[in-house]
């Protein structure tokens, strides 16, 4: 069976053979004290954000026109000298996070809705490859570099979030049954 699901990718030219996820927390989740955790998580969130709106205000740049996708690939070149972007596709956000999108893979990166932490995907065909982006962009601070303060303003940065939301909710309002919920009378 395996070797015949090897076939079909091969036939079928299927990439996407392998994936992963990596969750990064920001705090000790196991701190005794109560306090202590609170506080940590706290400062964890600040992380997660700013680890999110690094990759967002790109993403909302490039479909706003403040960038091109060559402009992304160099900003993030020069943030992750270990990683090669020269074949990366497209960067959108998508709802929950932001989706980069290479020639051989994908990596999305989105914070948790929760809790202090990023949650990194990513699929293709070289598993190891995709755990190493997955860790290394998912780890990444949020610090804006020159080059992406050169091209993403502090104004535009500063208010990502909101303009990604509108797009959000324009979206999921597009095709909503927005019809009043009425509780059906039950006869039993």
């Amino acid at each position: 069976m395996s070797e015949y699901l090897v076939q079909i990718f091969g036939e079928n030219n299927i990439i996407g053979r392998f994936d992963t996820r990596v969750d990064i927390a920001y705090y000790n989740e196991s701190e005794p004290d109560i306090n202590k955790l609170k506080e940590e998580k706290v400062l964890g969130e600040a992380k997660r954000t700013k680890n999110d709106l690094f990759y967002l205000s790109m993403a909302m740049g490039v479909k706003e026109g403040k960038m091109t996708l060559d402009d992304v690939k160099e900003v993030l070149n020069d943030a992750f000298k270990s990683l090669i972007f020269d074949n990366l596709v497209s960067i959108k956000f998508v709802g929950d996070g932001t989706y980069l999108e290479f020639s051989d893979k994908y990596i999305e990166i989105r914070p948790s809705g929760t809790d202090a932490k990023t949650k990194a995907y990513g699929g293709g065909s070289d598993k190891a490859v995709l755990e190493t982006y997955a860790n290394i962009m998912g780890n990444y601070s949020g610090e804006r570099t020159e080059l992406h303060k050169k091209f993403i303003n502090d104004k535009f940065y500063n208010s990502t979030k909101d303009e990604a939301m509108k797009y959000y909710l324009e979206f999921v309002d597009k095709d909503a049954n927005n019809e009043p919920f009425e509780i059906p009378e039950y006869k039993f």
